[in-house]
């Protein structure tokens, strides 16, 4: 999910270059873009020193799935 909203907001902030978008408007796509980059990449480092933990997902038959913390 988050590569995905990586890759949009990539797209939109390199759209606003092409098109004929306002100054002030296309900051504030590059600044977001900057900003989500830069909390992915502090997520990754916190989960790759241990400070922080993803879930575990597990699958049950039948379809279902649930979660607990690892």
């Amino acid at each position: 999910m988050i590569v995905d909203r990586i890759a949009q907001y990539t797209a939109e902030a390199h759209g606003a270059l092409a098109d004929n978008i306002a100054e002030p408007h296309r900051h504030l796509l590059w600044l977001r873009l900057a900003e989500l980059a830069c909390a992915y990449s502090d997520l990754a480092f916190e989960v790759g020193t241990g400070r922080r933990r993803l879930p575990t997902l597990t699958y049950l038959p039948g379809g279902k799935e649930t979660w607990s913390p690892i």
